[in-house]
């Protein structure tokens, strides 16, 4: 084994003075590393066993994502390293107690959006790649992890989740807190919530070679922060992230270079692509989120529909366009035309194309899916597969296809009561995160339209869920009760025989 094989490298990014300790706990030979620029870092090397040798670099960013982003791209810049991970402490949100760590499936910056009457969510979303996520999976099962946390108490054992983690720029101190009711309305999958994850993901991302992945310790609960952090609950967290991490990489074999992703980039390496020339006059000069410009290109080609067969063999090139790179203007000018095309002309749609789509392995060809049918619900419901939005709909799903899909769903409860049906039977699921998705989507029909709801049929739902002590979803149909209660309900049709 030659010395690029045994010794590998890595850089460990953390936010404060005990969470750098943390990881240097399982380092040998330390010593200090400044960069030209005057950042100071920890350099040391962990044995991970079996030959395995990996020089690890660490830094104290300080909090917010801003921070841990600049550190992370002049880290890898300047160490060069095959991985970057961010270790530190979390606030637990839900399904974890103190001490537990959380391996982030997704990062959400929940922050983004738009600021009208009410606050339109438009997150960025980032995700590990898939070597790293099946390696964090095989740990979990393993659980042989907690055995290099060098001091716990064998009476309390962390257990390790691989889940979504939101990130923005406020401490969150109470469960009574807007930010806190906000994530949990918008974001019912996040376990947890800290201030880097976002911006050392998106700093990360920047790297193209270099796998990332955030790592977080349970110090706090919301609530009681400052008497969980009193306690000492940072340095046990911050402890278990770091064994985590550290047996992690004494399992990792080959190189392991797959990245980070952003929402919708399944895969960014350049693909084979040979542009149609008659799309490329249409969808010239539009660009990521231009969709002015798509629209109008849109009426352009909906003009050229065959009046007598309703084809329009434009509209059906754009769909080739799914195979250009993200990363090439040529994509989202196809994609943004697309939906467009369907949003005038919804008949130029097929069941077989929309499920092409919705199968298809890449974010963003999913959302697209997911938020055509919530056109079509608005325009044209009887064009709706409701089969496709079962597909789209389920709670694991990424936020940027569920949501656009559960907003279909709801929209088809005005015309189709019996929608309201599939919301129900996901409160039998065995999963919490599926009945308290569930639930959140009812509650949020009786937000919007409670007199389609049935307060019997709610009453009953709420019960079955207090015998098996689901609190979150029964606390979200409580919520959608009380605003059924005050309104008239709407039996069946409203007009008709």
């Amino acid at each position: 084994m030659n010395e690029k094989e045994s010794h590998r490298k890595a850089v460990v990014i953390t936010a404060l003075p005990i969470e750098c300790r943390a990881v240097c706990k399982h380092l040998k030979n330390l010593r200090e590393e400044a960069h030209p620029r005057g950042t100071i870092y920890e350099l040391g090397v962990f044995d991970g066993g079996a030959g395995r040798q990996w020089d690890i670099l660490v830094v104290e960013a300080g909090a917010g994502n801003t921070s841990a982003a600049a550190e992370v791209e002049r880290a890898i810049s300047f160490f060069e390293p095959e991985l970057a991970f961010f270790v530190g402490v979390a606030g637990g949100v839900k399904d974890v107690v103190l001490g537990d760590v959380v391996i982030a499936s997704k990062v959400y910056s929940y922050e983004s959006g738009k600021d009208r009457e009410q606050f339109e969510s438009r997150p960025e979303l980032y995700r590990p790649g898939y070597t790293l996520e099946q390696r964090v999976k095989a740990e979990i099962r393993h659980q042989a992890w907690t055995a290099r946390i060098q001091e716990r108490s064998p009476e309390s054992v962390p257990k390790a989740r691989f889940g979504a983690i939101a990130a923005g720029e406020k401490v969150i101190a109470s469960t009574d807190s807007a930010t806190h009711r906000f994530l949990k309305e918008r974001y019912s999958d996040v376990l947890a919530v800290e201030m880097e994850g976002y911006g050392f993901l998106r700093g990360s991302y920047m790297n193209q070679s270099v796998g990332a992945l955030v790592v977080r310790g349970i110090s706090d609960l919301i609530d009681a922060k400052a008497t969980a952090d009193a306690s000492g609950s940072q340095e046990r967290a911050a402890d278990a992230a770091s064994a985590f991490v550290f047996e992690l990489l004494s399992h990792l074999g080959e190189a392991c270079t797959d990245k980070a992703t952003i929402i919708g980039q399944a895969d960014s390496s350049p693909r084979e692509f040979t542009p149609d020339p008659r799309v490329e006059p249409f969808i010239k000069g539009i660009k990521l989120a231009q969709w002015e410009k798509a629209a109008e290109a849109a009426l352009r080609i909906v003009e050229l529909t065959d009046h007598a067969t309703g084809r329009n063999e434009i509209f059906e090139a754009l769909f080739a366009y799914e195979e250009c790179s993200e990363e090439n203007d040529r994509f989202w000018g196809a994609l943004h035309t697309l939906e467009c095309c369907v949003k005038i002309a919804p008949w130029l749609i097929t069941r077989a194309r929309l499920s092409q789509m919705a199968e298809h392995e890449n974010f963003t060809i999913r959302s697209s899916a997911a938020s055509i049918c919530m056109d079509l619900a608005h325009s044209a419901p009887a064009l709706v597969p409701i089969d496709i939005l079962l597909k789209l709909s389920v709670h694991d799903e990424d936020w940027y296809v569920e949501a656009p899909a559960n907003a279909a769903l709801k929209e088809m409860v005005r015309l189709f009561p019996d929608v309201l049906n599939v919301f129900y039977s996901r409160l039998r699921s065995g999963i919490p995160e599926a009945r308290a998705h569930a639930a959140s989507h009812i509650r949020s029909v009786a937000t919007e339209e409670p007199e389609l709801l049935d307060a019997k049929r709610l009453t009953a739902e709420i019960k079955k869920l207090n015998r098996i002590g689901d609190t979150q979803s029964e606390e979200y149909l409580t919520e959608a009760l009380e605003k059924v209660k005050k309104t008239k309900r709407v039996a069946d049709r409203r007009y008709g025989l």
